[in-house]
């Protein structure tokens, strides 16, 4: 199995009478996608890019997002499996 890195660009537009900087402190991605899709915002996906993650530096993606770098379970384990179906 191999881990790809998905990084999605949306941007939005509000109305800053209706919304502040610290509201978005509050907000996930969920809640500002919802206000666009509400009409509260307007917003597009305006890119979205793809690359592969190698096996060392999966722990530190997982870190940045907020996982404690075990979400892909033991990575020498995939690292393995991999290699073992690729030589299959």
């Amino acid at each position: 199995m191999a881990i790809r890195k998905g990084v999605a660009t949306f941007t939005f537009l509000y109305d800053d009478e209706s919304y502040t900087e610290e509201d978005f402190e509050n907000f996930d991605m969920a809640d500002i996608i919802e206000e666009s899709r509400s009409g509260d915002m307007i917003g597009h996906f305006s890119s979205i890019e793809y690359s592969d993650v190698p096996a060392d530096v999966i722990p530190d993606e997982l870190l940045a997002l907020g996982n404690d770098g075990t979400f892909f379970g033991d990575l020498d384990e995939i690292e393995h499996a991999r290699l073992d179906a690729e030589n299959d």
